[in-house]
């Protein structure tokens, strides 16, 4: 099952600045103009827990559109009815796991320039390089600091934060 991230949006605060500190919270200024819903991320995960703090974190990128799935499975359904422009996911799930899904999107040409995030308790070395071998951009071990997330974000999606 797939369900949107429930937050209202704001028009306003997706703005795209021309000076340092003009932008929404006061600091953040994007690369290009963007307009509310114009990031669209999906989030994989079936903890709803999870699923409830990568949604909070998320929320400092106003122009973000997030959909979540329940697990690798609703993600694959998911995947042809939107581009989305980022990936995260955990490992560990029913079905489809989250490596069988990297596989997957990586392997496929409309997906597999897409970013692609591991959020995951399976913090050892071994799951890391694996996970990255397949094409993950990032691995972050839960518990994950949400600053640490919002700046790799950022990077990939190429997001600026002009304001220190």
């Amino acid at each position: 099952m797939t369900q949107r991230c429930a937050r209202p949006r704001v028009a306003s605060a997706a703005l795209s600045c021309s000076r340092p500190g003009a932008g929404p919270l006061g600091k953040l200024c994007y690369a290009l103009p963007v307009r509310p819903g114009s990031i669209k991320v999906l989030i994989v995960d079936d903890s709803k827990a999870a699923r409830e703090l990568l949604c909070a974190t998320l929320e400092e990128l106003p122009m973000a559109e997030v959909t979540e799935a329940v697990s690798g499975f609703d993600a694959l359904k998911a995947l042809p009815r939107n581009q989305f422009d980022l990936i995260i996911t955990d490992i560990n799930m029913p079905d489809i796991n989250g490596l069988e899904l990297i596989n997957f999107v990586k392997k496929n040409p409309s997906y597999r320039d897409v970013p692609l995030f591991i959020v995951s308790s399976e913090g050892r070395e071994q799951d890391k390089q694996r996970g990255l071998a397949l094409g993950a951009s990032e691995y972050l071990t839960k518990p994950f600091e949400p600053p640490q997330l919002l700046a790799l974000v950022r990077r990939h999606l190429r997001l600026v934060d002009r304001a220190g």
